[in-house]
């Protein structure tokens, strides 16, 4: 192979040159779309594993967080399997700060439907507000009453 033919200089038999192909060029613009493919790639392996690292993380807390729950619960016979379940209807958690607190915590509003569970866990914010417990990232959000 000439060094003309491997710079990308192709001849006709005529002896004139037709096409000036650059191979480094075309070889550059392939090795651009492979890196673009690969850093995709790569942004989707980074965002997968940290994704995968924060649901870790978020399960590690919440069986420790479970663990921690049932050993105070354990002193009145009570336990809990799911965390975001079992407190969910406010029940399990009023009774869990009665534990801490050593104090009696308004009775527990019987009954499965939404409205009782919240009122069951308005009841828990509402005790821990009273004792001037910071409550932070709860998804909680005191409204305040407006005069008409």
């Amino acid at each position: 192979m000439s060094s003309a033919t491997a710079n990308g200089i192709h001849s006709h038999a005529n002896g004139q040159d037709s096409t000036n192909l650059n191979l480094e060029e075309i070889g550059n613009d392939f090795d651009l779309a492979g890196q673009d493919e690969c850093n995709s790639s790569a942004r989707m392996f980074e965002r997968t594993r940290i994704q995968v690292l924060a649901d870790e993380r978020g399960y590690v807390q919440k069986k420790t967080f479970t663990k921690w729950v049932n050993s105070h619960l354990s002193r009145v016979g009570c336990r809990i399997t799911d965390l975001y379940t079992d407190l969910a209807d406010g029940k399990m958690l009023i009774r869990l700060l009665e534990i801490l607190s050593g104090e009696r915590l308004p009775k527990a509003t019987r009954g499965k439907m939404r409205i009782h569970c919240l009122e069951n866990v308005d009841k828990a914010i509402m005790f821990l507000q009273e004792q001037h417990v910071h409550l932070e990232n709860i998804g909680y959000v005191k409204k305040n009453k407006r005069k008409f």
